[in-house]
C-alpha cells in the first residue's frame, strides 16, 4: 500500500470516528451503541470519505490558509458545542476519556472543513465567464438578467402572496404598530418619554414604524386591517423582488459566470432564508435587502470603478435608508467610510457621498427625531453582554459580593431577580423586565466601575458568560429551520391590528416547514441551514483577501462583518433574524469572490 493511501485511509477514519462519536453522552462510547443500522451508516460514511479525500489528497491549493481556516473553524466547533449543551467547558474533561473523544472530533472536523473548503476554492477560480449555449437560459441571464429574474421571482413570490394571506407579523412589527396606534407595549414600558403623546421611539425604526402604520392605515380604510397587513406584504415582497433582480443583473455587469448567478438565484428561491420571510413583516427584511443594494454600491464603486455622480447619490441614498432602518446601518457605513478613508487616497467625490449620508443621519437623530417627539430607544441594547456577565457572577459567585456590590448593581438591575431569570442564552428575561430604566449617570458610572473590576476577579465567569451568547452562531450543528413565521394572535389586541387566517393556510405553512425539517437533515446540504456557515465565509474571504494584499476589496464583506460583531453583543444566542443580512448577502459575496480571486491570481501569476 502506498504512502498516499495509507494517509487517506487514516484521514477518512478519523472523520468517520468524528461524525460518529456521540459527545452529547460523555459516559457512551460507539461501541456501547453499534447496531445494524449505525453499522452500515458508518460503513456508508467511510466509502464515501474515502471516495472524497482520495481525489482531493494533494490537490488543494492554498494549504496553509485552508490549514488556518479548519483548525480555526474546528476548535471553536467543539468549545461551543459543549457552551450549547452545557453553557460551559465542565464536561469536557468528565469523564476523562471524553477530552480523547472531544480531540477526535476536533481532528475530523477539521479534515472535513479543510476539504469543503479546498473544492469551494476550486470551484470558483474554475467558473469562468461566457454566455449559454441554451437559448432560453442566454435569454434570461444574458439578454434581460432584471427582467429575467423578475420573472422567475414573481413566480415564486405572487403564490406565496396568497398563500400566506393576509401575511404574517413578527412580535416586533406589532410593537412598531401598537407605538404607531398610542396602545401601550413593552417597548414604551421601558423608556422615559419625551412626549406623552408619541408613543414612536429608537427602539425599532421610527421610518419602518411610520411605513407599515400608514400602509396599514391605508388597509383598514379600504376594508380592514387582514387588508392592511396584505398591503404590507405586497410592499415589502415588490422590494424584495426588484434588489434580488438588480442583485443578479449586477452579477452580470461584474461577468460572473451564469452557473454561479442561477445558483445565487435557486438560492433565493429554494433556501428557505429569503422567499418565505418575504410576506412576514420583520423589519429587520428591509434592512437585509438594503444592506445587499448597499453592497452592490461598494463592489461597483470598489472593484467596477463605477464613480459617476449619479451613482454616488444613488449609493448614498441607500447608506442613508440602510442606516435609519436600524442602528446596525449606521455602525456599517461608518466603518465602512473610515476604511475607505485609509484604504484609498485621493477620490474626493468618492468620500464626500460616503460623509453625508452619516451627516444628515444624526442630524435627523439629534434633530428632526426629538421635534416629532421620537423618544431615543434606551441604553439597556447596549448592555446586554455586561448584563449577562454580571448576572452569571451574581448567580454563582452571589455570596461574594458585599452589599455595598450589591447595592450597585441593584441600582441598574434587580439583583434579586438576576439568581432565578438569569438564562445563560438570553439577555431579554433580565434586560427587559428587571433593568432600572430611572438610573441616575453616577450610578451607571458606578456599575460599569463594579463590572470592570469583578472581570480581573472572575474572568472565567465573564469569558462563559460571553461564549453562552455566542455559541450558536459558531456551533456547525446547529441547524436551523428556515421557516416558522406566523402571527401571534395574542399581541393582537386592539382593533387596528386584529388579523385572520384561513387554517388550511396555517396548515399549509406548517407542511413547507416540515419539509424544510426534512431538507436540513441531509449531509453537506444542512450546512446550508447552518449559520455558523454564513459566519465562516466571510470572515473566511475577509482574511483570504488580506493575506493576498487586496486590502481595498474587502470594503465591500465590511457590511457583513459588522453584522457578525453585532452577533458577538447580541442579547439573544442564535436568534435567526440576526442573521437576515447575511442570509441576504452571502451569495453575492461569493459570486464577488469568484471573480475577484480569478483577478488575484491572474496578478499573481504575471508577477
Amino acid at each position: 500500500m502506498t504512502k498516499k493511501k495509507i494517509n487517506v485511509a487514516l484521514i477518512t477514519l478519523l472523520i468517520t470516528f468524528s461524525l460518529i462519536i456521540n459527545l452529547n453522552k460523555p459516559e457512551t462510547n460507539y461501541l456501547d451503541n453499534i447496531n445494524s443500522t449505525s453499522l452500515l451508516l458508518s460503513i456508508m460514511a467511510f466509502i464515501g470519505t474515502y471516495t472524497l479525500v482520495s481525489k482531493r489528497y494533494g490537490k488543494e491549493k492554498n494549504k496553509i490558509l485552508l490549514f488556518i481556516f479548519s483548525i480555526l473553524i474546528s476548535l471553536l466547533n467543539v468549545i461551543c458545542y459543549y457552551f450549547h449543551y452545557y453553557n460551559s467547558l465542565n464536561n469536557l474533561f468528565t469523564p476523562t476519556y471524553q477530552i480523547i473523544k472531544s480531540l477526535i472530533v476536533f481532528g475530523g472536523y477539521s479534515f472535513i472543513i479543510y476539504y469543503i473548503l479546498s473544492i469551494f476554492f476550486e470551484f470558483i477560480e474554475k467558473e469562468k465567464y461566457k454566455t449559454s449555449k441554451n437559448k432560453y437560459i442566454n435569454f434570461l441571464f444574458e439578454k434581460h438578467p432584471f427582467w429575467g429574474s423578475v420573472i422567475i421571482l414573481s413566480i415564486f413570490i405572487i403564490p406565496l402572496l396568497f398563500i400566506t394571506y393576509p401575511g404574517n407579523m413578527s412580535p416586533d412589527g406589532f410593537d412598531e404598530l401598537r407605538q404607531y396606534y398610542h396602545a401601550n407595549t413593552w417597548s414604551v414600558d421601558y423608556i422615559n418619554l419625551i412626549d406623552e403623546s408619541n408613543y414612536i421611539n429608537g427602539h425599532h425604526s421610527p421610518l419602518h414604524t411610520y411605513i407599515i402604520g400608514k400602509i396599514n392605515d391605508l388597509g383598514i380604510a379600504i376594508s380592514s386591517p387582514n387588508i392592511g397587513l396584505f398591503l404590507n406584504a405586497i410592499a415589502q415582497s415588490i422590494l424584495t423582488i426588484i434588489i434580488l433582480a438588480y442583485t443578479i443583473k449586477s452579477l452580470k455587469d461584474l461577468k460572473v459566470s451564469i452557473r454561479i448567478r442561477i445558483l445565487v438565484l435557486v438560492f433565493y428561491l429554494l433556501s428557505g432564508f429569503v422567499i418565505l420571510p418575504t410576506t412576514a413583516i420583520y423589519k429587520d427584511i428591509p434592512f437585509s435587502l438594503m444592506m445587499l443594494a448597499y453592497t452592490i454600491s461598494l463592489i461597483k464603486i470598489i472593484y467596477l470603478n463605477q464613480k459617476n455622480t449619479g451613482y454616488l447619490i444613488e449609493t448614498a441614498f441607500i447608506s442613508l435608508i440602510m442606516c435609519l432602518l436600524t442602528k446596525k446601518g449606521i455602525y456599517a457605513v461608518i466603518l465602512t467610510t473610515i476604511i475607505l478613508f485609509i484604504l484609498i487616497r485621493k477620490e474626493y467625490k468618492v468620500k464626500i457621498s460616503f460623509v453625508v449620508p452619516i451627516v444628515i443621519f444624526f442630524a435627523i437623530e439629534s434633530l428632526l427625531y426629538p421635534r416629532l417627539g421620537i423618544t431615543p430607544g434606551s441604553s439597556r441594547e447596549m448592555l446586554a453582554i455586561p448584563i449577562q456577565q454580571i448576572s452569571r457572577v451574581v448567580k454563582y459567585k452571589g455570596d461574594e459580593l458585599s452589599n455595598k456590590e450589591k447595592d450597585i448593581i441593584n441600582n441598574i438591575i434587580e439583583v434579586d431577580q438576576l439568581k432565578d431569570n438569569y438564562n445563560p442564552k438570553n439577555a431579554d428575561n433580565i434586560k427587559n423586565f428587571h433593568f432600572n430604566k430611572n438610573y441616575k449617570s453616577k450610578d451607571m458610572k458606578e456599575f460599569l466601575k463594579l463590572y470592570i473590576q469583578k472581570f480581573f476577579k472572575y474572568p472565567h465567569i465573564y469569558v462563559s458568560g460571553f461564549v453562552n451568547t455566542i455559541s450558536d452562531y459558531f456551533y456547525i450543528d446547529n441547524i436551523i429551520n428556515p421557516g416558522g413565521y406566523k402571527t401571534d394572535e395574542a399581541r393582537m389586541n386592539i382593533p387596528e391590528i386584529k388579523y385572520q387566517k384561513s387554517e388550511w393556510r396555517v396548515q399549509f405553512l406548517e407542511k413547507i416547514d416540515k419539509l424544510y425539517n426534512v431538507i436540513n437533515k441531509i449531509p453537506i446540504i444542512n450546512l446550508l441551514y447552518s449559520m455558523p456557515t454564513y459566519n465562516w465565509a466571510v470572515i473566511c474571504m475577509t482574511i483570504y483577501i488580506f493575506f493576498k494584499k487586496e486590502k481595498k476589496y474587502i470594503i465591500p464583506l465590511i457590511p457583513s462583518l459588522v453584522i457578525i460583531l453585532f452577533l458577538l453583543v447580541s442579547p439573544m444566542n442564535g436568534n435567526k433574524r440576526y442573521m437576515f443580512p447575511l442570509f441576504y448577502t452571502l451569495p453575492l459575496l461569493i459570486a464577488y469572490f469568484s471573480v475577484l480571486k480569478g483577478n488575484i491570481l491572474r496578478k499573481a501569476v504575471k508577477k
